[in-house]
């Protein structure tokens, strides 16, 4: 079984918080690396850096919570998915047109 999280239940590995024991529970009862999207990782450092702000770390501590990440990653625990970002979202677009929903036109230019 392939096994993937949201960012707010990938934190819960990293923080001491309300289901984060279920979650490692569920993360290590498989043998399979866990993937992770770019975006998840993105953001899971920006919550540590949010808790930093919010006082509910220190700068130290986010550091800290980050190393067992990276270890993680270079071990093999985790990998990153490799996304095609034009064809994905020509793909959203097209589901949605089918389906009759707002389609947003895409965006050129930066």
């Amino acid at each position: 079984m392939l096994i993937c999280l949201d960012t707010s239940a990938f934190l819960k590995l990293y923080s001491r918080e309300r289901g984060s024991q279920l979650v490692h529970d569920i993360v290590t009862s498989q043998s399979d690396p866990l993937p992770l999207w770019d975006i998840l990782c993105a953001e899971m450092f920006s919550a540590f850096r949010l808790k930093v702000f919010r006082r509910e770390l220190d700068p130290a501590e986010a550091d800290r919570l980050a190393q067992p990440f990276d270890e993680r990653l270079n071990r093999g625990q985790y990998f990153v998915i490799e996304v095609n970002r034009p064809w994905l979202m020509s793909a959203f677009r097209e589901l949605a047109s089918a389906a009759g929903l707002a389609v947003v036109p895409e965006r050129t230019g930066s």
